[in-house]
């Protein structure tokens, strides 16, 4: 299982970077937050919050600035306007407007930051001695040059001060800009070197597409898969001179796959003139030579390479980094799914315990991790034992396990654009014909009632029956689950809630979202269709739809339904407790329920002994009507077995190895001669003592019972047996049919 993330459009802020080998990756130095004061256009003072928490640098409280263009910063001050004694000149940046100075400080610093600081000196009346006086909390630092650095010795605030001289305004230091670089260690997760390919065979084009600065990109193949390109076919080439590059206008490239905090480094060509890359959120800057852009969220991002006069901008290279502390962010989104899982009342405290031991040792991995595929192979440990907890433990009653983030984005709070539904795991079966001109099946932001969701719309009405129109894939073990969501379809009644072949409410809201639930039983482990689709008898389906905030759960389980197999016996490995004593079927004229447990093996035969209830995770044989349903009732608290049991139960899907193994087939242990999967829900047999014979007839232990003229005292150890079909009673010597009668 894998914890899903959405792919979106995301805002990227753009900032140098210097590049290094360290001991496991490569070290980046990145520029983490900035203030560029003398381009503000006007000339006004920076206001002060009082109604915030003060923070202390050069033994003053300074407040936080409440100016949204320089959020993030605090000033020394006790009021709003000018007496916070901070001005901004439109061309010089900020300055104190005191004698003495008032303080300017850069908050939450870490140890080894530095911080770039552009001054300046305006001096009308010749004095010399205008200086900046900068504090990291422990040293100060005066400086009259107009620009300078400090590197910070330890975690914590820095302060500048910014001051007249003499109380003379014509001499003073005021603060155009502050840069804040840290060094940070990420590994390379992805590149593409442009001026080493040729267009050829390495590169094609698949049929997704994602929407970017609202044009539609073709994800590419081959040696560029990983990016999409706009209008791909026709304007883009691959030269060794230059690299990527468009030929026709302005044209969009996407990175595909972004986390958020990748440096993606943006490389152009120098070699040609006006050569740029446009920010793609807004346009407004550009970018030549060497770039590293910061990504803030999930998804995908595409920038613009322009064409000027008789010049095209060209990529030189593009290369993802990953740090590694992304990696652990990853990882502890991971670990609180798995302590909240655990931490829910269940029914079984051995996957409790079992999972609570993979928390601890991947935490151990994480905490000495120096390496991100450390840390990504735990995160792949963690997300294994999470998924086999879910199949082995089951909520108690009132309670359940929240499995929504098996889900990509359920929420779609990470969608800041319109996307493309396929690239963020979403799929319709919706057949081509059925589409006419449009095929629009994307993610919306405010769709309707300010909600983002998926929505699947096409110009020509769907009439396609059976037919999942929106919907992800999730992998469930067997168990009783509930699903939610909230749609809208334009045709109500012919839109239905489903999960995999189950189908729930009818949507019959339009033009909103309304709330729908379902519950469903998932017998055996398997990969299902979740979420809406054409309803079984919808002959009228519509061409517009929706959903958005899906939720599911693992609800406490109250039976389990079997069918029993033709010969009259079929094999369970149920996730829950339960009582077999009290199965029912509404199957007319079968027989009662009797599960068993084997208790003994020999070269020929299993003796099987009666049970009426058995513990999670049990394997047992089941005999009944052949044909008929039996629903057995789930017993949180069933007792553990009394007697030895040799089968074990396949809760989920289980490998074994050939030769070793045994399956209940046509009332006889079979043995399995090839490596195989034991479905899930199933029994299986291991049996050391059974000399590599081919079948195991089955011998019942139990109490003689309905066997006519014999002497009750004798009968204290009847045997019975299944001959050629056939219920056979041995009994002091003699033999009997299931009615009494002998042989």
């Amino acid at each position: 299982m894998k914890i899903k993330q959405l792919l979106t459009k995301t805002l990227l802020v753009a900032v140098c970077l210097l590049v290094g080998q360290s001991a496991w990756g490569t070290k980046i130095s990145k520029t983490i937050s900035s203030w560029n004061f003398n381009n503000y256009g006007t000339t006004t003072w920076l206001s002060i919050d009082n109604t915030a928490s003060s923070i202390s640098v050069l033994s003053k409280d300074v407040y936080p600035c409440n100016d949204a263009k320089y959020s993030g910063l605090y000033l020394e001050g006790t009021s709003e306007s000018s007496d916070s004694k901070f001005r901004i000149d439109k061309s010089n940046g900020v300055r104190a407007y005191t004698s003495g100075g008032n303080v300017l400080c850069v908050p939450s610093l870490k140890k080894g930051d530095k911080i770039e600081i552009v001054g300046f000196i305006y001096n009308n009346n010749g004095t010399k001695d205008v200086v900046m006086e900068v504090s990291d909390n422990a040293d100060l630092v005066r400086n009259s040059a107009t620009s300078f650095s400090i590197t910070m010795n330890d975690d914590g605030n820095l302060g500048i001060k910014s001051r007249y001289y003499n109380d003379d305004a014509n001499a003073y230091y005021s603060v155009a800009s502050i840069a804040v670089t840290r060094e940070v260690e990420a590994i390379e997760v992805n590149s593409w070197m442009f001026k080493s390919l040729s267009w050829s065979s390495e590169t094609g084009y698949g049929t997704s597409t994602v929407t970017i600065n609202n044009q539609n990109c073709t994800y590419a193949t081959g040696a560029l898969e990983g990016l999409a390109l706009q209008s791909a076919n026709t304007n883009w080439q691959v030269n060794n001179n230059y690299g990527l590059l468009e030929g026709n206008g302005n044209r969009n490239v996407a990175i595909l796959n972004l986390k958020a905090n990748d440096y993606v480094e943006i490389v152009t060509s120098t070699t040609l003139t006006n050569d740029k890359i446009v920010n793609g959120s807004s346009f407004n800057d550009t970018y030549t030579g060497t770039c590293i852009f910061t990504v803030s969220a999930d998804g995908a991002f595409g920038f613009e390479t322009s064409r000027w006069a008789n010049s095209t901008g060209a990529f030189t290279s593009i290369k993802v980094y990953r740090s590694l502390s992304s990696a652990v962010e990853e990882y502890n989104n991971v670990k609180e799914i798995a302590e909240t899982l655990r931490d829910v009342p269940n029914d079984n405290s051995i996957a409790n315990s079992t999972l609570s031991s993979v928390i601890t040792a991947q935490n151990a991995v994480v905490a000495s991790a120096t390496m991100y595929a450390q840390i990504t192979s735990a995160i792949s440990t963690l997300n294994s034992a999470i998924m086999t907890y879910i199949a082995a433990a089951n909520p108690t009653s009132g309670n359940k396990f929240d499995l929504t983030f098996l889900f990509t984005n359920p929420n779609f709070d990470n969608i800041t654009n319109n996307g493309d539904a396929a690239a963020q795991g979403w799929f319709t079966d919706i057949p081509r014909t059925d589409l006419g001109t449009y095929n629009n099946f994307q993610v919306r932001t405010s769709l309707l009632d300010g909600k983002n969701a998926v929505e699947r719309f096409t110009s020509n009405v769907c009439t396609t029956p059976n037919t999942y129109a929106l919907y992800q894939k999730i992998n469930l073990p067997a168990g009783r689950y509930s699903f939610s969501t909230e749609a809208m379809a334009n045709q109500p009644s012919s839109i239905v809630m489903a999960v995999g072949d189950t189908e729930g409410e009818a949507i019959t809201n339009a033009n909103s979202f309304v709330p729908y639930n379902m519950d469903f039983e998932n017998v055996a482990e398997a990969e299902l269709k979740v979420g809406i689709k054409i309803s079984s008898e919808g002959t009228n389906a519509c061409y517009w739809m929706a959903l958005t905030n899906l939720k599911l759960y693992k609800e406490a389980a109250s039976y389990v339904s079997v069918t029993i197999a033709s010969s009259g016996y079929s094999s369970l490995g149920s996730a829950y407790g339960l009582d077999f004593a009290n199965a029912t079927t509404s199957t007319n004229g079968a027989a009662a329920l009797t599960a068993f447990a084997a208790a003994e093996s020999s070269e020929t035969s299993v003796k099987l002994v009666s049970i009426d209830e058995a513990p999670a995770a049990t394997g047992v044989i089941l005999k009944g009507t052949p044909g008929a349903t039996y629903t057995i009732p789930v017993k949180a608290n069933a007792a553990a077995l009394t007697v030895t049991n040799l089968l074990h139960a396949a809760v989920a899907a289980t490998d074994i190895e050939g030769n070793t193994s045994y399956i209940m087939q046509g009332g006889q242990f079979h043995l399995v001669t090839a490596d195989s999967t034991v479905p899930a829900g199933k029994a299986y047999l291991q049996a050391a003592a059974t000399g590599g014979a081919k079948a195991l007839t089955v011998v019942f232990a139990d109490d003689l019972t309905g066997v006519a003229n014999v002497n009750a005292a004798e009968a204290v150890q009847p045997v019975k047996r299944i001959v050629n079909g056939q219920l056979v009673i041995e009994k002091n010597g003699k033999r009997f049919n299931a009615a009494g009668a002998e042989f």
